[in-house]
């Protein structure tokens, strides 16, 4: 049976774009950035009546016409939550379900839902906390991923170290740029690099008294991005907060070392082969680092080997697969 299916997001990036080829495997999907296109027009109501399913990530504001227009229309609606949707870390202004506005958006897109997908049983954890009724229509699906291995492989530099997120507000504080700078300072003799882009006003502040030895090369493609995991020596990761922590996750399947700081998913979804530097003082971070670089080749390998068996399946499109097949 072929599936007419639309996937909307407020964002355009590789795991939304992931969705999309699952989706597509079912018949057509097409995607709706409402960044790009709006959250409430027209356009979108006519992408949504002509679906026999819409996914959307994220229940947050942006999913609230959709989710309430499925109810009416009696299109199957699928929620993709988990992340600062459902999350509170108000110290850093993170997460609607500390914001007395925002989370009663969250909460009535959970509840319009038809199923409700989490990507680790930490954000099934944060859901459920959040909302506790919607515990019958809740889905664990990992993420999966997609590792480019370049040919030839390319000599890992052993003192790379590597950041990888994309720097809009929110995030400059959740991915604790500011740490990552001390850090940079401490170690003269590593080489840092921070993947991603940078939002107007982020960019500023980032740049901002930035150590000689750290610099960054904007949006990379996928291509570049694995090549730059096999070439970086570790990965750093001091989050606040991460509903999954999926650059940790991709590093290590290319054989970079992992340094996480245990916030959230982390210990989870990395299958215990980071390690935890539980600490915002940026010298047991330098500490951690020198003593666990360069990585052992047995570890190494023992990871790269776990992380590609468990996320590299294809289990995430069977499970979206039988899901969608059961609401449809």
């Amino acid at each position: 049976m072929s599936v007419s299916s639309l996937l909307i997001a407020n964002l355009d990036t590789s795991f939304v774009r992931d969705d999309l080829r699952h989706l597509e495997t079912m018949g057509e999907a097409v995607f709706w950035n409402t960044a790009e296109r709006g959250h409430v027009n027209g356009g979108l109501t006519n992408a949504i009546s002509r679906a026999d399913v819409v996914v959307c990530w994220f229940a947050s504001v942006h999913a609230l016409y959709p989710a309430l227009l499925c109810r009416m229309l009696g299109i199957p609606f699928v929620i993709i939550s988990g992340g600062y949707d459902t999350a509170s870390v108000p110290g850093i202004g993170y997460g609607n379900a500390s914001h007395k506005l925002k989370k009663v958006v969250t909460r009535t897109v959970l509840d319009a839902a038809g199923a409700v997908v989490v990507n680790s049983a930490y954000s099934a954890g944060d859901v459920l906390r959040f909302r506790p009724k919607v515990e019958p229509k809740l889905h664990l699906i990992p993420h999966d991923i997609h590792p480019i291995d370049p040919q030839p492989l390319p000599e890992r530099d052993p003192r790379l170290l590597l950041t990888v997120a994309r720097l809009v507000p929110m995030n400059y504080r959740r991915k604790k740029m500011e740490l990552i700078k001390q850090i940079a300072r401490l170690m003269p003799d590593f080489r840092f690099v921070h993947l991603g882009m940078a939002a107007p006003g982020v960019e500023e502040l980032f740049f901002k008294d930035l150590p000689d030895n750290m610099e960054t090369r904007g949006h990379v493609s996928d291509e570049e991005l694995w090549k730059w995991y096999y070439c970086g020596a570790g990965l750093l990761v001091p989050s606040w907060h991460e509903g999954f922590g999926l650059t940790a996750v991709e590093a290590l399947a290319a054989g970079c070392r992992s340094f996480i700081s245990g916030a959230g998913a982390q210990p989870e979804v990395t299958l215990g082969h980071a390690v935890t530097v539980s600490s915002d003082d940026p010298r047991e971070w330098v500490r951690a680092v020198k003593a666990r670089l360069p990585s052992d080749e047995q570890e190494t390998e023992a990871a790269m080997k776990d992380i590609r068996n468990v996320y590299t399946s294809g289990r995430r499109l069977k499970a979206l697969q039988k899901l969608i097949g059961e609401l449809v």
